[in-house]
């Protein structure tokens, strides 16, 4: 069940309208009224004793992050028992609706630069200790800031990454279709640094084919085929195609290295 508008949160935040509604949670669009500006805020759906120690973590881990391609994680707070996360608004866009609302695929120097932004986002993450995952990278998730900066939003399903033990620091199997790779599907490896970098690659497909890409299970089993990206769109040019299958592969340990490495690739 969602907050009807104009609710008011532990005297301070003014729900002003509904952003995002899913299986998780729900994001709105929210007016501090004690800093006077908006905000964005997360809802969490999950109630449970374990998931509210997590959301709790959650938020310890990416207040302290800051970077111009990550959205500000402000305030956490308990109200009549539900668990949110104030944010940073981002206005603008998301690149899938600039794709819709054109009919046609991004400018590979559009979706290049706004991709660059996002792997040094994601880099930083990565470089944390223990790393932080992000997990649901997308088009839906990168917006452009009205200065022309891509922002990488929804920070809040991010996990943390414990090398030692090759496991990440939460439950349930998270996927998105044609952008989670097969290990957020099958649960059977955990993800990892890998597993953003397939997302990103699937995002920079579907931004310059305006395609989702298939599922990748049904990649794995065989039940579908990825066309590649020049087939669809010749002016992709083939470095950049190779670079988009590299970070695609469907084992983890034959993607790029590292988002760096990656990154290095559409740089090329």
């Amino acid at each position: 069940m969602t907050l009807p508008e104009d609710t008011i949160l532990i005297e301070r935040y003014r729900i002003d309208d509904l952003l995002a509604y899913g299986g998780r949670g729900a994001i709105y669009r929210a007016f501090d009224t004690s800093l006077n500006t908006p905000v964005a805020i997360k809802e969490n759906f999950f109630q449970s004793p374990e998931a509210v120690a997590q959301f709790k973590k959650e938020a310890l881990i990416l207040a302290r992050l800051r970077h111009p391609a990550l959205p500000k994680v402000l305030h956490h707070f308990s109200f009549e028992g539900q668990q949110y996360l104030v944010m940073e608004l981002v206005d603008g866009e998301n690149l899938w609706q600039a794709v819709k609302r054109r009919g046609e695929p991004l400018p590979e120097r559009e979706a290049l630069d706004a991709m660059i932004q996002v792997c040094q986002a994601v880099n930083f993450l990565h470089r944390q200790s223990p790393p932080v995952l992000h997990r649901d990278i997308k088009p839906q998730n990168i917006k452009m800031s009205s200065d022309g900066r891509a922002k990488l939003v929804d920070v809040g399903i991010a996990r943390r990454f414990a090398n030692a033990q090759h496991q990440a620091e939460a439950g349930a199997v998270s996927a998105t279709p044609g952008f989670s790779p097969p290990e957020q599907y099958t649960g059977e490896r955990e993800a990892s640094p890998a597993s953003d970098i397939y997302s990103m690659g699937a995002t920079l497909y579907a931004l310059l084919t305006a395609r989702r890409p298939p599922n990748s299970h049904s990649l794995l089993s065989g039940d579908a085929t990825l066309t590649p990206p020049e087939s669809i769109n010749a002016n992709i040019s083939p470095p950049l195609a190779r670079a988009i299958l590299n970070a695609m592969r469907l084992k983890p340990e034959e993607r790029p290295h590292s988002v760096l490495e990656w990154q290095k690739q559409l740089e090329a």
